[in-house]
């Protein structure tokens, strides 16, 4: 460089130093004032931590039930007690987490452990609570809630310990003071509306009585009516061996009504068990078996007895033989107690 050119270069850097403010030919630079200076931090210095700043959270970390809980990743262990959580075998699952507690040196597990433990015995308590264990239930329940005390923030969780009591209490019952079993009270079955017409016949059953005449000279019957206004009979003779059905219908739903019936009597003899002069009913079954027309009428001075007489017309079967007869009348009474 020559002198020239030197001295030009040196006018250049006076004249510059000249316009930066603060700045003075042959003065240490100083920045510039109400910008603070960057604090000198040690290499070994601690920062101290903001009152303000979020805790620093590991992305694996589970929040922990106690300020005394380690936190620390999956093991093959737990994987072994997740797996049998998800195959609903809880019973595995809490032997699991007992071995697990026994590897550990001071017999306490570890905070990642705590929570799938706490909900392997929620489940086996609930599973003994179904079965009808109550205390073993609540003695589930209360070592989840002491290997996670946040359980007792869950209302569902608070709810299984009172019904794990209030179940605890009715079994200490004194025997001859039983709680109400919880059984779904017996279906109501309305009964039957009596209708405004209804007679003093309305809702019979079955009845027994004894009858007179055509049906064995004397019968032992069994009835059945329905609706109040149909009977069916059975009888069966006592003097001659006959059988008898018939169907009758009440005309009317007052206590005297009215009574046409139809029927079939089948004698299985025409010799009487006993007694004699009863010729006419002898060649009556002598034709064998005939329907009967009847026609009379029924009283009923309760709503449990009824008395019918009437005349029924017999006509056998065998209209070949020499004797027949055609609307035969004869005299029929009967009695008869429904109940």
């Amino acid at each position: 460089m020559t002198p020239r050119r030197g001295a030009r270069w040196a006018l250049v850097a006076a004249t510059l130093l000249a316009l930066v403010p603060g700045v003075r030919a042959g003065e240490p630079y100083a920045p510039p004032t109400g910008i603070p200076a960057a604090p000198s931090l040690d290499d070994n210095a601690t920062p101290s931590p903001d009152d303000n700043a979020p805790p620093s959270l590991d992305d694996n970390a589970t929040p922990s039930p106690d300020d005394n809980a380690t936190v620390t990743g999956a093991s093959p262990a737990l994987d072994a007690i997740r797996r049998a959580l998800g195959e609903k075998r809880f019973g595995t699952a809490v032997l699991l987490c007992e071995q697990l507690r026994g590897e550990q040196p001071d017999g306490a597990l570890l905070l990642d452990a705590r929570a799938v433990c706490a909900r392997a015995l929620v489940e086996l308590g609930d599973k003994l609570y179904a079965v009808g264990s109550l205390d073993g239930a609540r003695q589930r329940w209360e070592q989840a809630a002491a290997l996670d005390p946040r359980l007792l923030d869950d209302p569902a969780f608070t709810a299984r310990l009172e019904a794990g009591e209030s179940k605890a209490g009715d079994e200490a019952a004194p025997k001859d003071e039983k709680p109400p079993r919880d059984e779904a009270p017996p279906e109501y079955v309305e009964p039957p509306v009596r209708p405004p017409d209804a007679g003093v016949r309305w809702d019979r059953g079955f009845g027994a009585g004894i009858g007179a005449g055509f049906d064995g000279v004397g019968s032992l019957l069994v009835s059945w009516m329905t609706d109040g206004t149909i009977a069916v009979d059975f009888a069966v003779g006592l003097v001659f061996p006959v059988l008898d059905i018939r169907v009758r219908w009440f005309g009317m739903q007052e206590a005297l009504t009215p009574v046409v019936g139809l029927g079939m009597t089948t004698p299985f003899s025409d010799e009487a068990r006993f007694g004699d002069g009863l010729d006419a009913f002898h060649n009556l079954y002598e034709l064998g078996e005939f329907f009967h027309l009847d026609i009379g009428a029924s009283w009923a001075p309760t709503e449990h007895l009824d008395v019918f007489a009437g005349v029924v017309f017999v006509t056998p079967v065998d209209q070949e033989h020499p004797d027949t007869v055609l609307f035969f009348p004869q005299l029929a009474a009967q009695v008869v107690w429904y109940f």
